[in-house]
C-alpha cells in the first residue's frame, strides 16, 4: 500500500490530551483505544475527504485513457470508465465500507488551550509518550505513527496518484473472461483500502495548530479483525475501538515499553491538587518515573 513516508515529530515528545477518566482507564488496564475513523466526533472531515475523491473519479471520465499495446482505445476506456464509476458509487455510501481503519490522536503540543478545550473537559491531561517508543510499540500492532496532513493541494495530489496507478493496473486486467470481474473488483478493493488510510490523516486546514499526529491501523476487513475489537456506547451510536498495549509489546527486538514519559494536568480551579492526585494515580498502577507537571494555560471555565 502507498504510504506517507515516516517523518519525525518536532518533539521527541507526543501527547494524547483526555479527561481524567480515560487517563485512569488508560493506566489501569495499560492499554489507549483507537477509534474507527467513520466514528469520530468530526465526521466531516472523513465524509468530505470521500466528496474530494469521488469528485476527482468523476472529473478523470471526461480525461482520455492510454491503451496498452494491443487493447482498443475503445475498449481500454470503457474498462476505465467503468473502473472509476463503481469508485464513485462506493465512495457514495463511505459510512457502510468493509473496511476498519482506526486512528488514535496525538499532539506535538504539551499544553494547547484549544486542545484542553476540545478534548479535555471539564478537566484532563496530556499523556506524552516517547515518539520513538511510540512508533516502534505501534509498528508491532499493525499501526504506523503518521504525521497529518493540512495542505489541500497535497491531499489533491495524494488522491490524483492513488487513482492514476488504479487506472494503470486496469491496462493490465486479464485477458481470461472469467478472470476479469474478480480483478476489477480487487482493484476497487485497494483504492479503497488506500483511501480509507488517506482519510484517516487528512484534516481542515483550520486545525493546523493542533500540530496532529496519528497511530493509524493498517486497514482491515470487518471480518479479519473483528476478533480485535472492543466497543462502547454514546448517545445513540455504538462504537467500535482496537486496542492499542503501550507496556511489554512483542516486537523483533524483543518487549518494547512505552510508558508515559509525563504528564501536562490541565487547566482547572485546583490545579496543584489534581497534580498531587493524578501522580499518586500514577504511582498507584506503577508508573513511578512519570513526570506530573500543571499546565501555564489560563483557567477560564473550559
Amino acid at each position: 500500500m502507498s504510504k506517507p513516508s515516516p517523518e519525525k515529530p518536532a518533539s521527541p515528545h507526543l501527547y494524547h490530551y483526555t479527561r481524567f477518566a480515560n487517563l485512569l482507564d488508560i493506566i489501569r488496564s495499560e492499554q489507549i483505544w483507537s477509534t474507527d475513523i467513520r466514528f469520530l466526533n468530526d465526521q466531516t472531515e472523513y465524509h468530505g475527504s470521500a466528496e474530494l475523491c469521488r469528485d476527482m473519479a468523476y472529473a478523470r471520465m471526461a480525461g482520455t485513457f492510454i491503451p496498452p499495446k494491443g487493447v482498443s482505445p475503445t475498449l481500454h476506456g470503457n474498462r476505465c470508465r467503468s473502473y472509476l464509476f463503481q469508485l464513485m458509487r462506493e465512495l457514495q455510501n463511505s459510512e457502510t465500507l468493509a473496511v476498519n481503519t482506526f486512528v488514535i490522536s496525538f499532539s506535538e503540543h504539551s499544553d494547547d488551550l484549544s486542545q484542553w478545550r476540545a478534548y479535555a473537559r471539564p478537566a484532563g491531561v496530556a499523556i506524552g509518550f516517547s515518539a520513538r517508543t511510540l512508533r516502534d510499540i505501534a509498528n508491532a500492532q499493525g499501526f504506523r505513527l503518521v504525521k497529518c496532513i493540512y495542505d489541500d493541494d497535497v491531499k489533491e495530489k495524494m488522491l490524483h496518484n492513488l487513482i492514476e496507478s488504479k487506472i494503470e493496473l486496469i491496462g493490465k486486467v486479464p485477458r481470461k473472461i472469467s478472470e476479469r470481474d474478480e480483478y476489477l473488483s480487487n482493484v476497487i478493493s485497494l483504492t479503497l483500502i488506500e483511501f480509507q488510510y488517506m482519510a484517516a490523516i487528512f484534516k481542515h486546514p483550520a486545525f493546523r495548530s493542533e500540530a496532529e499526529w496519528r497511530l493509524v491501523s493498517d486497514p482491515l476487513a470487518d471480518k479479519k479483525s473483528v476478533n480485535d475489537l472492543t466497543f462502547h456506547s454514546s448517545g445513540s451510536t455504538l462504537i467500535p475501538h482496537a486496542i492499542v498495549r503501550f507496556m511489554n509489546v512483542s516486537t523483533n527486538d524483543g518487549a518494547v515499553s512505552a510508558a508515559p514519559t509525563r504528564v501536562i494536568v490541565g487547566p482547572s480551579p485546583y490545579p496543584k491538587l489534581n497534580q498531587a492526585s493524578v501522580a499518586s494515580a500514577l504511582r498507584r498502577f506503577g508508573f513511578n518515573d512519570t513526570k506530573v507537571q500543571t499546565s501555564v494555560a489560563p483557567f477560564r471555565d473550559l
